[in-house]
């Protein structure tokens, strides 16, 4: 079987990236002919055993967070149909916000959607860190982003959510059921343990991960119980040492790892 995989983008082994990844390993594992296409790609931190063709759409320039990506967004679309046109897979994967903003009629090709993460159109959380300039034009291109998108879905003949909370989101803006299929791990990264422990791992690479939050809210939860641990990972730069002195000050230093 050929399958055509398409990405935000295939940079660093984290997030959309990792996932689209994993599924296109697995895939070419059994023996299918896998090409993924996204904006832009780091080749040399994705390396592989397996037969995996990546093709960009456009460079590092075309972003979705600059204005080169909105000015050419036609450019990546006409890319992307004339891929698959070449191609002529059996099945094509969107993965993640803006390739649905990609979908279109491709000759009957079956084509699946995975939106990990709806909330950028639908949330602050990813925007209230830009400045204030850029943060209301992008409120304000927003309203005609979310019409433009939301008209996409009708080419998508399955929706996969990644949990039950993600299937009602999808449900409650989109009226359209989807199909819970849980995230899997992948034990080349790390072994599993059956012993239990009481443990929070979160994400603090960026501020939008909003690491802040858990913290307060495990001030609440340490004064009733202290038989749990908070791990963060990510950055351990500047926001890293935010993190630090916020756990300091909220007496969590000896469970904050």
């Amino acid at each position: 079987m050929k399958a055509v995989i398409v990405l935000p983008y295939l940079k660093s082994m984290g997030g959309a990236s990792r996932y689209g990844w994993e599924l296109s390993e697995f895939m070419a594992s059994k023996g299918d002919e896998i090409t993924i296409s996204c904006i832009t790609s780091v080749r040399s931190n994705f390396k592989s055993n397996e037969s995996i063709s990546i093709i960009d759409l456009a460079d590092e320039s075309y972003l979705p967070q600059t204005i080169k990506y909105w000015l050419n967004f036609s450019k990546i679309r006409k890319n992307l149909k004339s891929l698959i046109s070449k191609i002529s897979p059996d099945v094509i994967v969107f993965i993640n916000w803006p390739t649905s903003m990609w979908a279109d009629n491709f000759n009957d090709i079956p084509v699946v959607f995975s939106p990990l993460d709806i909330q950028i159109l639908y949330s602050d959380t990813y925007t209230k860190n830009l400045k204030s300039s850029i943060n209301w034009i992008w409120k304000f291109m927003r309203f005609f982003v979310r019409i433009y998108e939301k008209n996409k879905w009708q080419y998508f003949d399955s929706i996969i959510a990644s949990s039950k909370f993600t299937a009602k989101h999808i449900y409650d803006i989109y009226k359209i059921k989807s199909e819970v299929i849980y995230l899997g791990a992948n034990d080349k990264f790390f072994k599993t343990n059956p012993k239990k422990s009481c443990a929070i791992l979160c994400l603090g690479d960026i501020k939008a991960r909003n690491a802040s939050f858990l913290l307060y809210t495990a001030e609440k939860l340490y004064k009733k119980r202290q038989d749990f641990e908070i791990w963060i990972a990510g950055d351990n730069e500047s926001h890293g040492d935010e993190l630090k002195l916020l756990s300091n000050d909220l007496g969590l230093k000896n469970i904050v790892k």
